[in-house]
């Protein structure tokens, strides 16, 4: 039985649901999460993560993206591939100016 649900209210103001005992629970830093903390440390918009306490102590990391962003949509199809084969962060970063670059800032 789960002790813990939580209700989270993500950047798009759509509540998720979430069941603790199901978020995988580990005290390294996933490889997504990498990649969003350079992009926001690079200065990009489009890439949130908020962060909440449950009650277990433990803490919960919400990655938001901008779809109408290149880092968005990036980082939202990195999400969905497979996250031991993710790239370097420093190579999103080069895809993210590239798109820049290339006019496609908008969707």
């Amino acid at each position: 039985m789960n002790k813990s649900v939580l209700f989270y209210l993500d950047r798009s103001n759509s509540v998720q649901v979430i069941e603790s005992d199901a978020l995988a629970h580990t005290d390294d830093i996933s490889p997504i999460m990498l990649i969003a903390a350079a992009v926001m440390r690079a200065g990009y918009a489009g890439v949130i993560v908020d962060q909440h306490r449950m009650a277990n102590g433990r803490y919960f990391h919400a990655l938001n993206t901008n779809m109408a962003t290149p880092e968005g949509r990036i980082l939202a199809a990195l999400c969905k591939a497979d996250q031991a084969q993710l790239p370097a962060p420093k190579l999103v970063l080069q895809d993210i100016r590239r798109a820049y670059q290339n006019g496609r800032g908008g969707a």
